[in-house]
């Protein structure tokens, strides 16, 4: 009798995790698959140069009035809310809206200096069952601009990070998950 006991009270335990598991805090019609880069590697060159007269294009930092210019580099990432396979649950939601994206830089190269940037607000909803792809700048103006200090003319210097980009989403019943895709990110003063 106490082992059939202890075997009932086992398997309620266990029915109790796996139910916590399959929805607590967690979204109630679907999952997210991890996203998805158009890129895997960004080259992200610090450094347009120009000429600080005429803002003409100019081969090379060394030219007589070069400046340089920071443009951001952006690609697009997609993101998708796949329903739960075999779930017909009228009641639960239907919409996904992706908050913001995350940015952590991981450096690869020794030396390399410490990184971040703010996260990117996106407000964009998903139906159940769709996806989008979402423009996400990965080297802000100002990234790079901070960046550009740690190097010297023609030095042939880069530094390499491990960009992870974390989603934030949340259902229609305010349940939260994130959804992170990891790409590869060289900034250097690549020749223009």
């Amino acid at each position: 009798m106490k082992t059939k006991q202890i075997c009932i009270a086992a398997w309620i335990v266990f029915s109790f995790g796996l139910t916590a598991g399959c929805g607590g805090g967690g979204l109630t019609n679907g999952y997210l698959p991890v996203p998805e880069p158009d890129k895997s590697i960004v080259n992200a060159d610090v450094a347009k140069w120009v000429d600080s007269s005429t803002s003409a294009a100019v081969t090379s930092c060394n030219a007589a009035n070069a400046t340089p210019q920071t443009i951001a580099d952006s690609i697009n990432v997609k993101v998708a809310f796949n329903a739960y396979p075999n779930l017909t649950n009228a009641s639960g939601s239907k919409n996904l809206l992706i908050q913001n994206v995350d940015f952590s830089f991981t450096p690869i190269t020794a030396g390399a200096p410490a990184i971040s940037q703010p996260s990117q607000p996106v407000n964009l909803n998903i139906s159940v069952g769709g996806s989008a792809s979402v423009p996400v700048q990965v080297a802000s103006q100002s990234l790079k601009s901070s960046l550009l200090a740690n190097f010297s003319c023609g030095d042939g210097k880069m530094y390499s990070y491990y960009l992870s980009i974390t989603f934030n989403v949340k259902d229609d019943f305010n349940n939260t998950a994130k959804a992170t895709t990891v790409i590869k990110m060289d900034f250097a003063d690549f020749v223009d």
